[in-house]
């Protein structure tokens, strides 16, 4: 079981994991804060429906 603490900078790094930008700056995730876990989901409802492939072989 985590202490309150534990769950603190869980939230923290929640919170901080929203800012990164991203692709047209669209944030195609959603974070979902458990007790004990934080959960990364793709949110469809942002995602580009083309990208740039040159600049998607730069990774």
């Amino acid at each position: 079981m985590l202490t309150r603490r534990d769950h603190n900078s869980l939230r923290v790094g929640a919170d901080r994991a929203r800012l990164p930008p991203s692709v047209h700056n669209t944030q195609p995730w959603q974070l979902r804060l458990h007790i004990d876990r934080p959960e990364l989901w793709l949110d469809d409802s942002r995602r580009l429906a083309a990208m740039d492939r040159e600049a998607e072989s730069w990774s």
